[in-house]
């Protein structure tokens, strides 16, 4: 659960970017990716995740689908410059 979660916040940053090609289409995950979602268990609430400030200054939109979940995520939000945040 760690790795994942560090993972969302790492790509909610910009730290980490990557891309998928199909074919020849080149489709943008990670921090390239426009719109991220976390689907899953509140990993904040087991354990901690160092806070990230935004590395490239892009907004992107995020949403996480877990148990109270907003307490533990919004402050990761605002320093990526994360939406909603």
């Amino acid at each position: 659960m760690k790795v994942c979660v560090e993972d969302f916040f790492n790509s909610l940053a910009g730290i980490s970017k990557k891309v998928i090609i199909i074919c020849n289409d080149t489709i943008g995950c990670a921090g390239n990716a426009d719109f991220l979602i976390f689907n899953g268990h509140n990993g904040l609430a087991d354990d901690y995740s160092e806070i990230r400030n935004s590395k490239d200054n892009i907004q992107r939109d995020a949403a996480v689908i877990a148990c109270v979940s907003k307490e533990y995520f919004l402050e990761y939000f605002r320093c990526s410059y994360s939406y909603p945040g």
